[in-house]
This record gives structure tokens, C-alpha cells and sequence, in this order.
């Protein structure tokens, strides 16, 4: 593993061209798979041993080479000696190509590599048995194998690659790709199979495939055939002197072979040997190219493995199978009054193919197959069979339960059930706003007297969040030692709208039952919000269990969220981390370094079916940064506050107009001493844990214009921008400065999205409430009650340190309450 503190221009990718040095040092040869288990045990010892350092440690990654060009012919001054010129090519993803080396002819004892930097060489080679045929062009019966491998800076090897060569030709190869040979398992096939390969004769004169192949299936119960597996070579040395006669033989364009009727149970292997124009053959055996070991089971036991997928579930079967057993029914929840579209795919068994899709809604029988009097209206029958039917959408479902029956079907006629129970959900949307909290804040704890604990992490806790957001003000400060003091909270940020509030850790620590879409389905706007620290939990139960919406987001998880987005919900995001539990799950390692991981569309982390592409519309890349980050009204904002455009809402049969977004702050201001005095809740000297130097920014990174026709009842196309910048981030430590840190989607997709990459309660009081007050009115249309904003309504602060000022904001009752009661304590 290498700890890589990169320079701040990273994902450089360095080819070796170099000239040549060492031409002639030789190094004894050690096999790939020595190599790959030495690397492998260094990267063990390595994730055992180093201490805890700075930034993220990756495994080093190998490189990767590939052969270019060959040949150039033979040398006239010698009948019996050629040359060849051969070109590759290298990659490391994570570094650069050290060096490359190659080897002529490599046997298991006495092998010598030749190092290079260079990416080309003229190899010569003799014909070690010359067959004596005349002509302009010396030819031989024997060949030569020349195997590369590229080095990296870290001494990692790549994989090795291979070409052969005749005295008059370079020899052809041939691959099978399905199922994947492997040297290490056998591949389970059921009774009739497909087996598929790729040819490749890079010095063909009329295109770039072999002209022919033989290939042949060899039962593995035949001692015989089973030292094959220990020596595959000598399948050549065997049947290779007869020109492979005995085998089967395919034209140029029969990839492939059907076998049937093989015995379950039993084991086989399979070769194929490619020829080309000049008769040559592809020479090396191996059980990683060409020899597949195939392992028949019972077609029972396998079937296709269906794949369901939409805005609401991402899903996977672990296995194929035809059962209607409750165990293996995905479970969704649903709008009615809107459509509902699910698509689905399905992975084949090795050496099969899907056939045919169909599905059906509230069969009666499984076994029905009685025919659709009509395609579109009548689901309650199978459709008709098909490999593209990859898709339904239906609407008008009412509300209770119903099951959607998808079937795939492969080439061997063996087919798999998917069972998708949908419960539809009647939106009332009766209450104007929810907040749900899926934030991780630090709880509260009993000191070792029985007292309520002081807090030790940065501001807020738990509790203080909620007097933040929540409290309705005016109220004395709970369990003050000093009544007289009489200390009153603040009117909350959310103080004056109509809400509720939903905590994901009241009691819902299992996060399947935490949010349910006939709660969502009871509000018109929700916002919801992660914290930077509940992003990085991973652990379903326990003290800090991980956001809800991090669950519903990992494959295979019914997405509340996004139910309620497909049924016009409106919905604010925002928290510093949720962006980050939507994607993580999907992450990939191949573009995340030591600043952090990025989420990408051009790596399937950031793609359709995520509430991050569907409703904020980040559809090109984003990631997440820790820094001194100032967050600024973006230009762009108050250039269309000047010149608003107006559209069609779709969701309200009206039109929408920009609202002016001068109303925002012109900066979102970090907590200062003389505007946020510490709150009672810190001793004086926590200063360090409530005024913040720095803040987590998720943003984007990559042009991320989103344009929607406006206008789609027109008669004219109307293509404008429904994705507005409101704020940007600022600052050197971020990958791209200035970046799109807050955004508000305005289309047809979804209802007035809008999207925080930070926590508005890491600014300043005043500045958080106009946000707040911006998106639920200015965006959204809400109304206010008049509220009183001063930081402390009468009443003088009780002494900084006491253990009076350390409790909650909340209802002037004597004894303190327990944390687990504070959503009732809300409103």
C-alpha cells in the first residue's frame, strides 16, 4: 500500500519513453503469480503495520501493458535468422512506468528478462528448425514466445503479455471471453451451454482475425486429459504435430460453440486454437486464455440473476431462481396519482444468454399464461416475451398492496421470478413542512454524579441542534442552579413556520421502519438533513447508527425519499454530508486520492436512479472538502434576480418566476464573538468548539449545465437552464474554486429541489434564518408568524462554567428530560 501526498494537480497518467538504459543487465525470472502473491502479502503487512497518518492510504495499483505493433520482417542475411520490431505501450493509474521487461522464450528454470525504458525494440530470432521448403521468405516449424511486463515506481509488476512468433509469420491468439477462463476455478455451466472466444492475427493481410479455429471439449474424468490442468502445454506438444485434425473446426466468424445434453456432475475442459493465412497456429495453452475448466450443475440451481432499478430501489437478486416465496420479494412503497416506471436486466449463468423478459401485475396464477387482450391496459396477464421488454410504467394502481411479476428467461430455457410488492400510498399532503433530523450530534450523558455531562465536541450536540432549529423562545434555560438568573432561549430558526419534526434516532434505530413514504406523503415540503460526521458511519446499529438516508441510498434499499420525490414532494437537502451517504455506497476507488473521495458519472457513481442526479441534478461530479471555505452569493444569481426568467411549473399548472435572489446574504458568515456570543450550553472557555475556522463543502466539479425544454405545451422547442447556482465556494484548499456549492432545480423532473453541500447552522444566526427564510418562502411559498429575534429574550446569562449553563433551551420544567424525549419537545 502507498500513502500518496500528490501535488495539487493530481490523476497525472505517465507513459515511459525514456532512451535506453541497462540494455543488457539481466534479472533471473520469477512467475506472475509470484509476484502477485509477494505483492499481495506486502499489501497485508503493510495494512497491519502502518501507523495512523494524514490523508487516505491506498493500495498501490498495478500497471498495465499492452503490445502495439509487430512485426517487420525477416533478416535476408541469414535464411534461418529474423527480426521483428515490436511496440507497447504502459499505464500506472496511480504513479508512472518505472521500466519494462521482457523475456524470449521464458521457461519455469532458466529464464533471463531484459530491462528497457524504452517502448519499442528490434528482437531477432532464429528459426531453431528450418523446414527446408524453398522460397523468397525463410519459414520454420518451430516459434518463439515473447512475454512483456511493464514495472512501476513502486516496483509493482503488471500483468504479463504474450506474442509468438514464426519464422515467417506472427502467430495469431485467441481468447475465451464467456464463461471467464480462470487457472483457479472452474466455471459452473448448466447442461447446455454457450462458449465464446475473440481471435486476433496482428499481421493478417486482409483483416485482423484468424481465418479459421479448432477447438475441441475433453472430458476431465479421463486421467489423460487431467494433466492438462498441471501441464497445459502439452496439449500442444500433443496434438499440435497433426495440425489439430482430430479437433472441430470453425470459419472466421463462428466465435462461438453450442454444447448440449452435458452430464451434470462432470467436469470438462474445453481448448481452441486459432489459425491464420499462413497457416500459423496460435501456440501458447493456457488456462486463463484459452482452456476454459467448466463444473455441470443441476439447471435448478441456476438461473438468470434479475436486476430491478428506478428512482426508489436498486436491486439485485443474489441468485437466479423461480419462487414467489415472500423471503424474495422486494418490498417498495409508492404514490398513487403519479406514474411509477421500473426497469430491470438480468445477468445470465455462464455460457448463457437472456432470451426473453415478461411481466405482469396482480396475477391471479403463475402459471397462467393465457395471452393480453391488449399490450398496454391488460397487466393482470404475462406480456408478451421478449428480449426487449425492459421496462413497464402504469398508473392508477389504488392504494393497499399489489405485486409486480418480472420473468427472465435465458437460451437453455432456464428462467428466473423476480417479485416487486408495492404498496401504493395515497398522498394527502395535509401539513405544510417536516424536518427530518438524520443528523449523528453528540448526545446527552449523565456525569459520574448523575448530573447532566458538559459537551466535548464541537458545537452543537444533539440537543443543541434542536434549541437551534426548534426552540420556541422566551423560555428560561432548563435546570438552572439559579433561578433568578431567569435566562430565555431564542426564538429557533424554524420558529414561526407551521412544522413537524422526525428524528431518525427517536427510537428508530433500525433504519428499514425510520422513514416511511405515508409519512412523507403527509407533507407538502421536507427538509432533510446528514451531517458531515453521520456520512462517514457505516454500521446499520449501534451508537452511532448511519443516517436513514444512507440506507435507503445502498444497493438493494427501498428509497423513501425518492418515492416521495416521484409524487411532487419538495425537498431541501442540505448538512454538509447529504450528498455523500446518497453516492457513497457506490463509490469507486479509481478516482479518489489523498483529498478525498469524488463521486463521478463517468465512473457509474453518479448516475441515474440517485437522488443526487434525479432530483439536484449533479449529474457531472462532485466531492467533499474540509477547508476555510467562504460561501458567497453566486454572480450568476443576481444576474437573473435582475432579468428573471419565467416558465411553466409543471407541478402547479401555472407558471413559475425567479424570485429575487438579492434576497439571500451576499456571504454566509462564520460565527463571531461580537455577533454569536457562546451560548449557555459551553463553558467560556469552549470557544474553540463554537466559532469554526472551517466547515465541510460538498461542490461541484465538472460543468454541470441542465437545460429543459420550458415550454413543452408550446408549439416551439423552448430550451433553457433549470439548474441555478445560489451559492458558491471559495477557497485554494478546494479541487475547483469557484464552485457550485448550493444549487435550486426549477424543471419538470422534479418539484423545486433544492440542494445545501454545507450546514446552515455552521454560520451565523442571522445569516442561517435568511437562508431558511429564502427556500421556504421565497421558493417554496410558505408563511411565517411574526417572531421576535432577539438572542436573549430578558433575563440575564447565568455564570460561563456553572453546571447551570449547561442544559438545554426547552419548557421550564424543573428536572431535565432525556434526550430520547426530545421530539415531542419540538414545536
Amino acid at each position: 500500500m502507498k500513502l500518496r501526498p500528490t501535488p495539487r494537480v493530481c490523476n497525472i497518467r505517465a507513459t515511459s519513453t525514456g532512451v535506453l538504459t541497462e540494455r543488457d543487465s539481466r534479472v533471473p525470472v520469477r512467475s506472475a503469480q509470484t509476484f502477485a502473491i509477494a505483492l499481495s502479502l506486502a499489501s497485508l503487512a503493510a495494512a497491519g503495520c502502518v501507523q495512523p497518518v494524514t490523508g487516505i492510504l491506498n493500495p498501490n495499483r498495478r500497471p498495465s501493458v499492452e503490445f502495439t505493433r509487430a512485426p517487420i520482417g525477416a533478416d535476408p542475411s541469414d535464411p534461418n535468422f529474423y527480426a521483428y520490431r515490436v511496440f507497447w505501450s504502459g499505464d500506472d493509474p496511480d504513479g508512472r512506468v518505472e521500466r519494462y521487461e521482457y523475456c524470449i522464450d521464458p521457461t519455469a528454470s532458466d529464464s533471463m528478462w531484459v530491462k528497457t525504458e524504452r517502448s519499442e525494440e528490434l528482437i531477432f530470432f532464429r528459426a531453431t528448425e528450418p523446414d527446408g521448403v524453398p522460397g523468397p521468405v525463410p519459414r520454420s516449424t518451430s516459434f518463439h514466445v515473447l512475454v512483456l511486463r511493464a514495472v512501476d515506481d513502486d516496483g509493482a509488476y503488471s500483468a504479463t503479455k504474450h506474442r509468438s512468433f514464426y519464422s515467417y509469420t506472427v502467430a495469431p491468439s485467441v481468447a475465451i471471453r464467456a464463461p471467464i477462463p480462470s487457472g483457479l476455478l472452474q466455471a459452473a455451466i448448466v447442461p447446455s451451454v454457450y462458449v465464446r472466444w475473440d481471435g486476433q492475427d496482428p499481421d493478417g493481410q486482409f483483416h485482423d482475425k484468424p481465418v479459421y479455429y479448432r477447438h475441441k471439449l475433453f472430458s476431465l474424468d479421463d486421467p489423460t486429459n487431467r494433466i492438462l490442468l498441471a501441464d497445459p502445454d502439452s496439449l500442444r506438444r500433443r496434438d499440435g504435430p497433426g495440425g489439430f485434425a482430430a479437433w472441430d473446426s470453425s470459419g472466421a466468424e463462428s466465435t462461438f460453440v453450442r454444447f448440449t445434453n452435458l452430464t451434470p456432475g462432470r467436469q470438462y475442459l474445453f481448448a481452441v486454437v486459432a489459425f491464420d493465412e499462413a497457416g500459423a497456429y496460435s501456440p501458447v495453452f493456457s488456462l486463463f486464455d484459452n482452456m476454459l475448466q467448466m463444473y455441470v450443475t443441476y439447471a435448478a440451481t441456476i438461473g438468470p440473476r434479475i436486476h430491478i432499478f428506478n428512482t426508489i430501489i436498486d436491486f439485485t437478486y443474489d441468485s437466479g431462481g423461480y419462487t414467489a416465496d415472500p423471503l424474495r420479494w422486494v418490498r417498495i412503497e409508492a404514490g398513487t396519482g403519479s406514474s411509477l416506471n421500473v426497469n430491470w436486466d438480468a445477468i445470465s449463468s455462464p455460457g448463457s444468454a437472456i432470451e426473453s423478459y415478461r411481466w405482469a401485475v396482480d396475477l391471479r396464477r403463475l402459471d397462467d399464461d393465457t395471452g393480453r387482450t391488449d399490450e398496454v391496459t391488460d397487466v393482470q396477464h404475462w406480456s408478451r416475451p421478449s428480449p426487449l421488454t425492459t421496462s413497464c410504467v402504469f398508473r392508477g394502481l389504488p392504494p393497499g398492496q399489489h405485486f409486480l411479476y418480472i420473468e427472465a428467461t435465458d437460451n437453455n430455457g432456464l428462467s428466473s421470478l423476480g417479485v416487486v410488492e408495492i404498496l401504493m400510498v395515497a398522498p394527502t399532503f395535509e401539513n405544510d413542512l417536516l424536518v427530518v433530523d438524520d443528523t449523528r450530534m453528540e448526545p446527552d450523558k449523565l456525569a459520574k454524579d448523575g448530573t447532566l455531562d458538559f459537551y466535548k465536541s464541537p458545537w452543537p450536540s444533539a440537543a443543541e441542534l434542536d434549541t437551534f432549529l426548534y426552540a420556541r423562545g422566551g423560555v428560561p434555560w432548563r435546570a438552572t442552579q439559579e433561578p433568578a438568573a431567569g435566562v430565555l432561549s431564542p426564538p429557533g430558526v424554524f420558529a414561526g413556520y407551521a412544522f413537524d419534526t422526525l428524528g431518525t434516532r427517536l427510537g428508530l434505530e433500525n433504519p428499514i421502519n425510520a422513514v416511511k413514504l405515508s409519512r412523507l406523503a403527509q407533507y407538502r415540503h421536507v427538509v432533510w438533513m446528514v451531517d458531515r460526521l453521520a456520512a462517514s458511519y457505516p454500521d446499520v446499529m449501534g451508537i452511532f447508527p448511519m443516517p436513514s438516508l444512507r440506507f435507503m441510498s445502498t444497493p438493494g434499499r427501498a428509497s423513501s425519499l425518492g418515492a416521495y420525490l416521484g409524487i411532487g414532494g419538495r425537498v431541501w437537502l442540505c448538512g454538509g454530508g447529504a450528498g455523500t451517504v446518497v453516492v457513497d455506497p457506490y463509490n469507486s476507488l479509481r478516482n479518489d486520492d489523498t483529498y478525498g473521495r469524488v463521486y463521478s458519472n463517468s465512473l457509474g457513481e453518479l448516475v441515474q436512479g440517485r437522488v443526487m442526479y434525479d432530483a439536484a441534478h449533479w449529474q457531472s461530479a462532485f466531492t467533499a472538502t474540509i477547508a476555510h471555505t467562504f460561501v458567497v452569493r453566486a454572480p450568476r444569481a443576481d444576474q437573473i434576480a435582475e432579468s428573471p426568467w419565467t416558465h411553466d411549473d409543471t407541478w402547479t399548472g401555472g407558471s413559475l418566476t425567479a424570485p429575487d435572489y438579492r434576497r439571500l446574504p451576499t456571504e454566509l458568515r462564520y460565527r463571531d464573538p461580537t455577533l454569536d456570543p457562546i451560548p449557555p450550553t459551553r463553558f467560556a472557555r469552549q470557544g474553540s468548539l463554537y466559532y469554526r475556522s472551517s466547515i465541510t463543502c460538498e461542490y461541484v466539479i465538472e460543468p454541470n449545465d441542465i437545460e429543459e425544454d420550458v415550454d413543452p405545451s408550446g408549439p416551439v422547442i423552448s430550451m433553457a437552464s433549470v439548474l441555478d447556482t445560489l451559492y458558491e465556494a471559495r477557497s485554494i484548499l478546494l479541487r475547483r474554486t469557484p464552485a457550485p456549492t448550493m444549487t435550486w432545480y426549477h424543471g419538470h423532473q422534479t418539484n423545486r429541489f433544492v440542494f445545501s453541500g454545507f450546514a446552515p447552522w455552521d454560520f451565523h444566526r442571522d445569516d442561517c434564518i435568511a437562508l431558511t427564510d429564502f427556500v421556504l418562502q421565497d421558493l417554496w411559498g410558505l408563511h411565517r408568524d411574526p417572531v421576535s429575534r432577539s438572542l436573549f429574550v430578558s433575563g440575564t446569562s447565568p455564570r460561563p462554567g456553572t453546571r447551570a449553563a449547561l442544559r438545554r433551551a426547552g419548557p421550564a420544567v424543573a428536572a431535565p428530560v432525556s434526550r430520547v424525549a426530545r421530539g415531542a419537545l419540538r414545536r
